[in-house]
């Protein structure tokens, strides 16, 4: 950070000015080389972009040349209908790695490898390895060319103009998002994300040379102003949700300057979320918060695959304040229902009690859930009144005289009592009226709150406080 002293009033003031994030010391000679196999396989192109700087060494070209940046770019002729990104260290031969991101979307695979460890040699015009006394290119002119590995059919050669710099710093830094902003879609019919950027070069005669990067979204409409995603202000609208919820959370937007051999840039990490309560997701049957969240380990309780299906507030027992969900086997004996979270409170808030029946004492007190806990625990309840019925009931003659849910001939062995509906304090908790239903608080005791927190993409909810 630096600051500006002023007199003003008579009074020394400080005032603090924001600094830059990245600076780049322009070097006397780099080259950007670049090659396209337009048929590398089946239709497939093949695209190489190598950045390199010259480091050390004499006058001229020959020394030792340290590879800034190595870019892959695949294009297939059909979508692969999938988006995912991958982190790795990639080994290029010659005893070099360096770390890349793989951006994987629609037909193209995109591979961003940076390094400190990478370097070629330039002797006598020839590019290579002085070590090992391999040489794969040279240096014609002005203009550099090779090709990593001479004998891969499917490698392009690449090329590009040497380029001679100066004593120039640049120095870049993203002003507009700050580091982990949250942002929303907002609730209307198409939900619309907005992504405002701003970034600050110096010298500010670079500031129509920065360029961005901009995460996509799959399934939501992206469009950028200005559409070449170029210059100090930048504004980005994504258009409808995503079908999955893995769209959402951490997205990278980086700000690049390439300059006078310089190659300076910043990133800052975003997060995108749904809105809770909207009704804007794909299938715009059940609100957000059901829909996503279904399509995440908090909706396989205990591991397993259930049928589950939105209840709303008017079926059967979800027009109870109190009930978060339900299994009623006359009305779907295989289905679990949700009923709708919001009538607990804007943050889905559920008490319930940490009882066992080996525990001492076997009331532990009350745990409390939100969001996305709240839906898992209230699954894992019912899940249990699910095995219940296929387990001890469907099909099966049994006496029940206790009326409490397990079948007589169980309760001696589950610690429960044949002449009590409710076996375990039936004062203490109320609430809990026959003994099946407390085999069911059972199971949700060593649930932890933010289990599913890493999942809960929803605003507001268990990210966005």
């Amino acid at each position: 950070m630096k600051s500006w002293i002023v007199l003003l009033a008579g009074l020394l003031v400080v005032i603090p000015t924001p600094g830059f994030a990245a600076t780049a010391r322009c070097p006397g000679y780099s080259v950007i080389v670049r090659g396209t196999n337009p048929r590398a396989a089946g239709g497939t192109s093949y695209t190489e972009i190598v950045h390199l700087r010259k480091v050390s060494g004499g006058p001229g070209y020959n020394g030792k040349w340290k590879i800034t940046k190595f870019i892959q770019i695949i294009v297939y002729p059909w979508p692969m209908r999938m988006s995912l990104t991958t982190r790795s260290r990639v080994k290029l031969g010659y005893g070099m790695t360096m770390d890349c991101v793989a951006v994987i979307g629609g037909n193209r695979v995109v591979s961003n490898c940076t390094s400190a460890t990478a370097y070629l040699d330039v002797r006598r015009n020839r590019v290579g390895f002085i070590k090992t006394n391999i040489w794969i290119g040279r240096i014609a002119g002005n203009r550099m060319s090779f090709k990593f590995h001479t004998q891969n059919p499917y490698e392009p050669v690449v090329s590009g103009m040497i380029r001679r710099g100066g004593s120039t710093t640049i120095r870049l830094s993203i002003l507009s998002p700050i580091n982990n902003k949250r942002i929303s879609f907002n609730k209307a019919s198409t939900g619309v994300l907005k992504l405002d950027l701003e970034a600050r070069v110096h010298p500010a005669k670079y500031r129509n040379q920065i360029k961005w990067t901009i995460p996509q979204i799959s399934g939501s409409r992206r469009v950028v102003t200005p559409a070449g995603a170029t210059g100090p202000r930048i504004q980005v609208r994504y258009y409808g949700l995503p079908r999955y919820n893995s769209e959402f959370g951490p997205k990278t937007v980086r700000a690049e300057v390439q300059a006078e051999g310089c190659d300076v840039s910043d990133t800052r990490t975003v997060k995108f979320f749904f809105a809770l309560t909207g009704r804007n997701n794909p299938g715009r049957r059940y609100p957000n918060w059901f829909y996503y969240w279904m399509q995440t380990p908090a909706a396989r309780p205990h591991g397993q695959r259930v049928r589950i299906e939105y209840g709303a507030r008017n079926f059967n027992m979800c027009r109870y304040a109190n009930v978060p969900a339900q299994y009623t086997p006359a009305h779907a004996y295989k289905t679990i229902h949700i009923c709708d979270l919001l009538k607990l409170g804007s943050r889905f808030k559920l008490v319930y009690p940490r009882i066992h029946r080996t525990w001492t004492p076997m009331y532990k007190g009350m745990q409390t859930t939100h969001y996305i806990d709240t839906f898992a625990v209230a699954v894992i309840h019912e899940f249990f009144h699910w095995r219940v019925y296929h387990n001890w009931k469907r099909g099966r003659t049994f006496t029940d005289a206790d009326n409490d849910g397990v079948p007589d001939h169980l309760e001696p062995g589950l610690q429960l009592r044949a002449d009590r509906q409710q076996t375990y304090l039936p004062v203490t908790l109320s609430r809990i009226q026959y003994d099946e239903e407390w085999l069911a608080y059972e199971t949700m005791r060593n649930y932890q709150p933010g289990t599913y927190k890493k999942y809960d993409w929803a605003a507001p909810g268990s990210q966005w406080p």
